[in-house]
């Protein structure tokens, strides 16, 4: 049975999406205000800005509010949408189903062979160069580029257990959650509803969630990280299989800086060095990504059009 939304236009579900989205900003902003005057007390340092550098000495009340700033943002609007489209919101974003051990052990897999394709393509997409004409827009780039290094830096800093356990749930649990929930749960499903062609939604979902980032020197691998997350949503039908990759993905980030593993600079940079024999790993990767996605396709055995059933679901 179909809600009042799912039976309207797709540019009146668009714009209710949207408004979902502004109210989950708007929620997160509160959630900051809020924070600054909890920490200074002042009401000035909100108009002024100065109570955020106050929140950036305060680095674990800052990752708290982060964690809660990103619930407001991607899942406050999710559920709000999936609830409009249809009252059983689980069912609408396939959260209401099982997540098979073997088959998510592949979909982990898919995510690890295809990572020295992504840092191939963070290297050619750091080397962007924009013309003369748009020094103002390259230079707003490169700073929100450093300014997204400098916080990925600071949160990345862990002096013990309690802030591996801290930084696992805010850059690994959080993160995989509401994000797949928003962009592959609701956003490429609305999409290939709309445009009829789940490839095309998959891959206008990967650039909106890699745009969400705000870091353009990595546009294009992190786009194609998300739809490498997307088909695994289209292929399965569970949004739990994209959720555990991207945790995965995120998560070990964490471990590696913080037993030793990885510098923390490694993760912040967009475009780490690569070694000589690189390209051999690249394509031995690619090889065992084909091989893994095979298996994977395999062990889910769902067809693909079940994540576009909603678009037969009378759209006008």
């Amino acid at each position: 049975m179909t809600t009042y939304l799912d039976k309207q236009p797709f540019a009146l579900q668009l714009l209710v999406l949207l408004l979902w989205l502004f109210a989950g900003t708007l929620i997160a902003s509160f959630v900051s205000v809020i924070a600054v005057l909890l920490v200074t007390g002042d009401l000035n340092s909100v108009m002024d800005g100065t109570g955020m550098n106050v929140l950036f000495e305060n680095i674990n009340v800052l990752k708290v509010v982060q964690i809660f700033a990103s619930i407001a943002t991607f899942v406050v609007p999710a559920v709000g949408f999936a609830i409009m489209k249809k009252r059983k919101w689980l069912d609408y974003v396939k959260l209401n189903k099982e997540l098979k051990t073997v088959a998510g052990f592949f979909s982990i897999l898919v995510i690890v062979f295809a990572f020295p394709l992504i840092i191939l393509l963070l290297q050619w997409n750091g080397q962007l160069v924009l013309p003369e004409a748009l020094s103002g827009l390259e230079n707003w780039m490169l700073a929100q580029e450093a300014a997204a290094e400098e916080l990925t830096l600071l949160f990345l800093k862990m002096d013990g257990v309690g802030a591996l356990i801290l930084n696992l749930i805010l850059v690994g649990v959080v993160p995989a959650f509401s994000e797949e929930l928003l962009f592959r749960g609701v956003i490429q499903q609305f999409l290939t509803e709309w445009v009829k062609n789940p490839h095309v939604a998959i891959l206008l979902a990967g650039m909106v969630f890699s745009f969400f980032h705000f870091q353009f020197y990595g546009f294009v691998p992190r786009m194609v990280l998300g739809m490498f997350l997307g088909y695994l949503f289209y292929w399965s039908g569970n949004l739990w299989y994209p959720i555990l990759a991207h945790f995965f993905n995120n998560g070990s980030q964490v471990l590696l800086v913080y037993f030793g593993q990885m510098d923390a600079s490694e993760v912040a940079r967009d475009a780490p060095p690569l070694e000589p024999n690189f390209y051999i790993l690249v394509a031995v990767s690619t090889v065992l990504l084909i091989g893994s996605i095979r298996v994977f396709k395999r062990l889910v055995k769902t067809e693909p059009a079940m994540i576009a059933q909603n678009s037969t679901e009378n759209h006008v």
